[in-house]
Formats: C-alpha cells, sequence, structure tokens
C-alpha cells in the first residue's frame, strides 16, 4: 500500500476556493490603484473629460442620458454616482469596472 501524496489529502473544493480569492484579490488590487490614479486630480481625466459625468448627472435626474451614447456603462456607473457625485461616481466606477474586465 502506498501513502497518499498531500494532494490526494486535500478536499476537492480547496482548490476552486482558492482559485476565486486569488482572483478576487487581484481585482481588489487593481481597482484600488486605478482608484488612487483617477483620484489624484480634482478633474476628470482622460480623453471622455466631462462626458460621463454629464450623462450621469442627466441620468439621475431625468432617467435618460444627455447625448446619445450605449447605456451600459452609465447604468454601471449610477450607484456610485447616486452614493456620491457624478464626477466621483464616474471614476469609481470606471475603477471597479476595469479591474473587473480584467
Amino acid at each position: 500500500m502506498t501513502d497518499p501524496t498531500w494532494r490526494e489529502r486535500l478536499p476537492a473544493w480547496l482548490a476552486p476556493v482558492v482559485v476565486a480569492l486569488a482572483v478576487a484579490g487581484f481585482v481588489a488590487i487593481s481597482a484600488y490603484r486605478r482608484w488612487h490614479l483617477l483620484s489624484a486630480s480634482p478633474f476628470p481625466v482622460g480623453i471622455d473629460g466631462y462626458f460621463y459625468p454629464i450623462q450621469l448627472r442627466s441620468l439621475l435626474e431625468t432617467g435618460h442620458l444627455q447625448y446619445p451614447a450605449s447605456p451600459l456603462a452609465f447604468w454601471f456607473m449610477a450607484p456610485f454616482a447616486a452614493a456620491t457625485d457624478p464626477l466621483t461616481g464616474a471614476k469609481l466606477g470606471a475603477a471597479i469596472g476595469g479591474a473587473l474586465i480584467a
């Protein structure tokens, strides 16, 4: 009779849990680093500039977008903008959304 190896003695559910925790850790680190990059300036950053805060403010006040655009990103950012303000909500949504994409 052979002794079971250490891998055979581990429960079967342990590997998926470890992988899920590692992925969640990487997402959290990525969101944290991106948030610090985006919050370094009090003004909107990037090529879109004020477009996202304008769209978020319009979505929160009227329920529809100010300018024609695909609404999925704005609906994703809307809870963050409702909890803070449109500018911070856009930055926070970009940080979390960018981390989740990876």
